[in-house]
């Protein structure tokens, strides 16, 4: 899965042929290293492994990843600890993470809270939480970032699909941005970002100060919605098929995109895997509109990552308008 809410390449461990020759590096005390690496509704645990990680015809050599074990599993020298039981089944072989603004899974000065630990060290008597701040050469990395080449960004150009939705979308993730013929800069949709991968969205006569792209997420997700749009359970839902636009405010540029919103309800239960029109019906507090992956259907998206500067080092996000056939 392509996933740009998250920073990291998790294998999950079933779907390697031989786990075994992956073994835990060490850790700030020398001790195996594992990781519980916490996404909205699940948290993915497992060792951190260096590997030689090709992408296309580039090769990173000996980066930081984690191989992800399964919800239930428990490997002798490093069982799931209870302060991360929120395991999921696996829903694809890995996660490419891939987010924007930032070049590992853990920023400065990488101290998490005990209460929700990231990264433990492992021994013959179980795994605990490194209790200090982890130092960068033992977190896992940014897999494009980390590459020799064409590491400043990316392009995700995914084709468009009819209103009833398809069972797939077939697309291309394109490495750098102005570093080759194929990734040259050429849509005037510009939003940089904030430090922590946030813009504001301006939509239905309100702002949501904490909106965010993410591929991971597979429906739009908002609170309010305009007139033709009604609540139909947990989805919001226009028949027929509505059209709005949307202020996407950055830090230092604006852009519009547009949004469809179909019957959502609907559209979920046909059995399709890929739509351009489904939302979700966020709390009532929320403070983001989330532009999940229907934004990114029919578009060409230009991501490019933080520089490593202080900040979000002149991340953005640039795009095409959408196709909508």
């Amino acid at each position: 899965m392509v996933d740009t809410g998250s920073v990291g390449l998790r294998l999950q461990r079933s779907a390697l042929k031989h786990p075994e020759r992956f073994a835990a590096m060490a850790g700030p005390d020398a001790h195996a290293l594992a990781e519980c690496y916490r996404f909205v509704s699940s948290a993915a645990w497992g060792i951190v492994t260096r590997v030689d990680l090709r992408l296309a015809a580039i090769q990173a050599s000996s980066i930081p990843i984690q191989i992800v074990d399964e919800s239930n599993a428990s490997y002798g020298d490093h069982p799931r600890p209870d302060s991360c039981l929120k395991g999921s089944k696996p829903t694809s072989n890995g996660t490419l993470g891939i987010a924007a603004v930032s070049l590992n899974d853990c920023k400065d000065p990488c101290f998490i809270s005990l209460k929700t630990p990231r990264y433990y060290q492992c021994a013959v008597d179980g795994c605990t939480p490194v209790a200090r701040a982890v130092a960068a050469n033992f977190r896992v990395v940014h897999p494009i970032a980390a590459l020799p080449s064409d590491n400043n960004g990316y392009v995700l150009d995914v084709q468009p699909v009819p209103e009833s939705g398809a069972t797939a979308a077939r697309g291309t993730l394109t490495l750098g941005i102005g570093t080759q013929q194929n990734n040259v800069l050429d849509v005037t949709n510009v939003v940089d970002l904030a430090p922590n991968g946030t813009f504001t969205t301006v939509w239905n006569g309100q702002s949501y100060p904490a909106s965010y792209f993410d591929t991971g997420t597979e429906e739009y997700y908002f609170a309010t919605a305009p007139v033709g749009v009604q609540e139909c359970g947990s989805h919001w839902c226009a028949t027929p098929e509505a059209e709005f636009s949307a202020t996407l405010k950055g830090q230092t540029t604006d852009a519009t995109a547009k949004l469809r919103v179909g019957d959502s309800a609907t559209l979920v239960r046909n059995g399709k895997g890929a739509f351009r029109n489904v939302a979700i019906v966020a709390h009532r507090d929320s403070r983001a509109v989330v532009w999940g992956m229907p934004f990114f259907i029919g578009r060409k998206v230009f991501v490019k990552l933080t520089d490593g500067s202080g900040g979000s080092g002149n991340a953005y996000y640039a795009f095409s308008n959408a196709v909508f056939p």
